[in-house]
């Protein structure tokens, strides 16, 4: 009842848009992009609207314009490497990781290549995570009741899971699933339905994505 609630609420939804410009950094780019043919073009929601000037700009190369990257989920694209206008270097790791390519990042403050030891470091770190979790007994299910980022079946999938596998597993409902919030709770580790980038904040407590950690524990128990 208390769920169904939740999400029945009425949301109003605000486009924010990033207007600084980009267009000073576009000679710079060109130059990278030289021994590259097919060439993927996303963004983060902030700059979708500068995706079509971007890809004008690219039009003697092959692009393929890759839907805008929200809430951190990135679809899969063949190139030979892409350019991501945002800012951050969190949504340009995720790019990488799907496609396996270089990965330029544009921004209002420059243009940068993404270091492949960043990603390494990232691969590293998620594995760790994995492993830990595997290892622990109770285990808590974050789900979120933001918009977008609400995952309420994977939620449920999740507990149903890692309960047929032995593991303890309780479903924990908020809007502010910070590590303030949560790391006084007595479990040994978290599996996460919300947005992917809160695994990035400093939990007590190892915590995984569920759609990074569901087939490595499929496979493994």
């Amino acid at each position: 009842m208390v769920l169904a609630l939740l999400f029945s609420m009425k949301k109003l939804f605000i486009n924010a848009r990033d207007l600084r410009p980009i267009n000073q950094h576009f000679e710079k780019l060109l130059n990278k992009l030289k021994p590259f043919k097919r060439i993927g073009l996303t963004s983060t929601i902030q700059f979708k609207h500068r995706v079509e000037e971007v890809e004008e700009l690219l039009k003697k190369y092959e692009v393929l314009v890759i839907p805008t990257v929200l809430g951190c989920r990135v679809k899969p694209a063949a190139v030979d490497c892409t350019v991501i206008i945002t800012t951050g270097r969190f949504h340009a790791i995720k790019v990488a990781m799907v496609t396996g390519k270089p990965v330029f990042i544009l921004s209002p403050g420059g243009l940068t290549k993404l270091s492949e030891k960043l990603v390494n470091d990232f691969k590293k770190k998620q594995a760790l995570r994995i492993s830990r979790v595997i290892d622990s007994r109770v285990i808590g299910v974050l789900l979120s009741t933001k918009p977008g980022q609400s995952n309420e079946l994977v939620a449920k999938e999740a507990v149903k899971e890692l309960r047929s596998r032995g593991k303890d597993a309780y479903l924990f409902v908020a809007g502010d699933l910070s590590p303030s919030q949560l790391n006084d709770f007595p479990v040994d580790a978290w599996v996460n339905t919300a947005c992917p980038r809160i695994v990035e904040d400093d939990f007590d407590k190892p915590i995984v994505n569920w759609d990074e950690f569901k087939n490595h524990f499929l496979n493994t128990s």
